[in-house]
């Protein structure tokens, strides 16, 4: 099924759209519950302000991208990276 220049909202209850492709589509507001996205990618994405809670994240990798404001489990990311930085500067205790 192709939907092209649609501007409807869709509701997919126990479905299986495994394999779809989403290009230039706004999915602002949208909720996902119980959805499996294993293997999926997604590239060049606007995710500011999602909240993503009880996932799975397992072997997820997320890079070249604007980190600003995102916490995990209350945690500043860019705070975790400046710790986690700074203990691998060389103490000078030689």
């Amino acid at each position: 099924m192709e939907l092209k220049n649609l501007a409807d909202r869709i509701d997919a209850n126990d479905s299986n759209l495994a394999g779809s492709a989403f290009t230039n589509v706004s999915l602002s507001g949208a909720t996902f519950r119980d959805v499996n996205l294993m293997g999926c990618t997604v590239e060049d994405a606007n995710l500011q302000d999602v909240k993503i809670n009880n996932a799975n994240l397992m072997n997820m990798a997320i890079s070249d991208c604007r980190l600003d404001g995102f916490s995990i489990d209350g945690l500043l990311v860019t705070d975790l990276f400046a710790a986690y930085y700074a203990s691998q500067q060389p103490t000078g205790n030689a």
